[in-house]
C-alpha cells in the first residue's frame, strides 16, 4: 500500500465518522469531548468548530499536544491521531464548516468574535480499517483456527504526517 492510498484511507475513515473524540490536557490530566471533524485532504489537517470560552481553548494554549479518536464498532473501523493543535480565526474556514446545525450548538452567527476554530496537524495517525460483514469476519476467524493463522481482519497502518 502506497504512502498516498494509507492518507487516502486515514481522511476517509475520518470523513465517515465524521465525529471524534478531542483529547486535550488539563492540568495534568486527558479530557476528552466529542467534536465533529472536517478534514482539509490538501493540507493533511483536521478541523473543528469551538466556542472560544471553552476550556479547550486554554487547554490547547498550554499545551498544543492533542489526540482525536474515531470508533465506529459496528463497522471495525478505528482512527487514533496524535498531533498539535492551534486556534484560528479564519472566516473563510469557519464559513466552509459553519451549519444550521452550528447556528444552534453555538447560539450565534458565524462571524461572531466567540466562534473560532481548531486546527489539528497530524504528526501520526493509525487507523483500523476493518472488513463489515460479520460473515467474513466469522469466516476469517474460522479459518484462523482451523489453518493455525491470523484472520484478515482488514488493515492496520500506521501513518506519519509530520515533516
Amino acid at each position: 500500500m502506497t504512502y498516498a492510498d494509507k492518507i487516502e484511507n486515514l481522511f476517509e475513515i475520518i470523513n465517515d465518522l465524521n465525529i471524534g473524540m478531542l483529547v486535550s490536557e488539563n492540568g495534568g490530566e486527558l479530557r476528552s469531548r466529542p467534536m465533529k471533524a472536517f478534514t482539509d485532504k490538501d493540507t493533511n489537517t483536521i478541523w473543528f468548530l469551538t466556542h472560544t470560552r471553552s476550556a479547550k481553548v486554554l487547554e490547547i494554549s498550554q499545551d498544543q499536544d492533542v489526540n482525536l479518536s474515531f470508533a465506529c464498532p459496528k463497522e471495525n473501523n478505528y482512527v487514533s491521531v496524535s498531533g498539535k493543535a492551534s486556534l484560528s480565526r479564519d472566516a473563510e474556514k469557519i464559513d466552509d464548516m459553519w451549519s444550521d446545525k452550528m447556528a444552534v450548538w453555538f447560539d450565534c452567527e458565524k462571524n461572531d468574535p466567540a466562534v473560532a476554530a481548531i486546527c489539528v496537524s497530524p504528526t501520526t495517525a493509525e487507523y483500523w480499517k476493518g472488513e463489515d460483514s460479520g460473515l467474513k469476519r466469522m469466516w476469517e476467524i474460522t479459518k484462523a483456527k482451523v489453518t493455525d493463522t491470523k484472520p484478515d481482519l482488514g488493515d492496520n497502518e500506521t501513518v506519519c504526517l509530520a515533516g
